[in-house]
């Protein structure tokens, strides 16, 4: 019985131990399905990606072998993959040029140059770079290039290759030294002219200079050779030279004149005749330049440009005073030679008033004759330059008081009040005499044009700068379109005053004159029926 019991109870322990086992053996096949799923998925991927390299490197390959330009991989170690091109360019095989280096194919003059380039791109300073060598042709020549280089590297930033592409400019070159030869048969004439002659090449770059030319751009002997005449110019007189590059590329001389500043900072206007220099093909080589300093003869023709104009404006002059001689003396003289008749003619057959009436019309028009002579005598004088510039500290109070003691009976016909409000202490730097007509001339005008019981305010205040001083009225003010007119001796007004005073209009001409003589400036604020104020300025003295 109790092996029969053991036999059972091992029986149901092998058939547990065998469903065990079918799972595990179940598990393990469905982990090794998926595994190999996974397995499966990630090589057919990475298959993709490889073909799709595969392809891009294919077609980089078609490129690189089919191009028409010559192409070149650099590596880090020197050595250089090309082309077809480039192989014909330099007279190689394909087979010939395996396993070689940079170093075995380019001019010894040029290899340090170059190893520069290269150290730039490789240490990230620079991506891409441009520059002109010679590489060796397989019999020994040099060929002239144009190398447009730029930097590949891995995703992680490790330089694998250099990347360029090659142009043959040989021809180019020597077009080029064709002209520099030729040049140099004519070398003794270049130096010993007196203008500028220089050759640059299509990159702007100076190849053949003579003296009178680093003379004008202000370098010494040799400095002009090899510069760029963008560095030598503002970024704005570079472009509009690039502008007749454009012309001169179409084979069309230009001429033109750029702004100059030397390195010792003189700015200098030169004048340029451009010629454009071709090769066979018509492409632009270089262009031959004339180079003329006209700076003095540019000053003298502002000289003259401004003596023109100031012969206008004494022409305006003279015909304005013409004018005036014409129309405004002749009206007082008419008055005094008419009542003068009256008196010599019928003295004996007049009264004592009207004798008296007469008498005052001719004072009066004397004094209007006599006051318009001082002016223009004045006037001409300042034109000329021979009334005399003494500015000296006063105090402005002073001199307000002096002149209103001149004005003060004219104002007081009117029954006007002046009322002299400037601060005191307050000193301007200034030529007395002209102040003090300027004051006359300002006062004068507003006595002129108020009306009866007006009043007049001369004010004055300093700042950091200057003196401002105002003389205001409260009369019939001045239309905002006869503003402009009462400074320019063009159009200078003779309006009638309030109690019908008569006057040229020279005396704002010369308070302006004199205003100006100080260095300060003159101006009008008005509005019809309410009054004007005159305000001008002057230099600030010291206390």
């Amino acid at each position: 019985k109790k092996d029969d019991e053991l036999h059972l109870n091992l029986v149901q322990l092998g058939n547990t131990f065998n469903r065990r086992m079918l799972f595990l053996i179940i598990l393990v096949f469905l982990f090794s399905l998926f595994v190999s799923f996974i397995l499966t998925r990630n090589i057919t991927e990475r298959k993709q990606v490889e073909e799709a390299l595969r392809q891009s490197e294919d077609k980089f390959k078609y490129f690189f072998e089919h191009s028409t330009v010559g192409e070149s991989l650099t590596f880090p170690t020197g050595e250089i993959n090309v082309n077809e091109a480039f192989c014909e360019m330099l007279g190689y095989s394909m087979q010939e040029f395996k396993n070689r280096k940079w170093q075995e194919i380019t001019s010894p003059e040029d290899i340090e140059m170059t190893q520069r380039e290269v150290d730039q791109l490789l240490s990230g300073i620079r991506d891409s770079t441009r520059f002109v060598k010679r590489f060796l042709h397989k019999d020994g020549s040099v060929v002239w290039v144009d190398l447009n280089s730029s930097i590949r590297r891995s995703s992680d930033g490790i330089p694998l290759y250099l990347m360029s592409s090659v142009i043959n400019i040989t021809e180019q070159k020597k077009a080029e030294m064709d002209l520099i030869e030729s040049d140099k048969k004519n070398r003794f004439i270049v130096e010993n002219v007196g203008e500028g002659i220089g050759f640059v090449n299509a990159y702007e770059e100076f190849l053949v200079v003579n003296p009178a030319a680093e003379r004008i751009f202000g370098l010494s002997k040799g400095e002009l050779i090899g510069k760029n005449l963008k560095d030598l110019l503002t970024e704005e007189e570079y472009v509009r030279i690039l502008n007749q590059t454009e012309i001169r590329k179409k084979g069309e001389t230009s001429n033109y004149e750029f702004e100059l500043i030397r390195p010792d900072g003189a700015k200098r206007n030169i004048l340029i005749t451009a010629v454009p220099q071709l090769d066979e093909r018509g492409k632009l080589i270089g262009t031959n330049g004339i180079f003329r300093d006209f700076t003095e003869s540019k000053q003298a023709r502002r000289v003259l440009e401004e003596n023109e104009r100031k012969l206008i404006q004494l022409n305006i002059d003279k015909d304005r005073f013409i004018a005036i001689l014409g129309h405004d003396l002749k009206n007082p003289f008419n008055n005094i030679l008419g009542f003068s008749e009256i008196l010599t003619e019928d003295i004996r057959k007049l009264n004592i008033d009207e004798i008296e009436d007469i008498a005052r019309n001719i004072n009066k028009s004397a004094r209007i004759t006599n006051k318009l002579l001082e002016e223009i005598l004045m006037w001409a004088k300042m034109q000329q330059g021979k009334i005399p510039f003494k500015p000296q500290n006063h105090n402005f109070t002073n001199i307000c008081r002096a002149t209103l003691e001149i004005l003060n009976q004219t104002a007081g016909a009117k029954n006007i009040s002046i009322n002299c409000l400037a601060t005191d202490p307050l000193t301007v730097f200034a030529d007395d005499e002209m102040l003090k007509t300027v004051l006359r001339n300002l006062i004068s005008n507003a006595i002129k044009f108020t009306n009866n019981d007006g009043a007049i305010n001369i004010k004055a205040a300093q700042n950091i700068e200057n003196v401002t001083i105002s003389v205001s009225d409260n009369g019939v003010g001045i239309p905002p379109e006869n503003i402009p007119k009462l400074f320019d001796i063009s159009q200078v007004l003779t309006t009638t005053g309030t109690a019908e005073e008569k006057g040229t209009g020279l005396g704002l001409l010369l308070c302006k004159d004199f205003v100006e003589r100080h260095g300060g400036k003159i101006w009008i604020e008005s509005e019809v029926g309410k009054g004007s104020d005159f305000i001008f300025t002057l230099p600030c003295g010291v206390i």
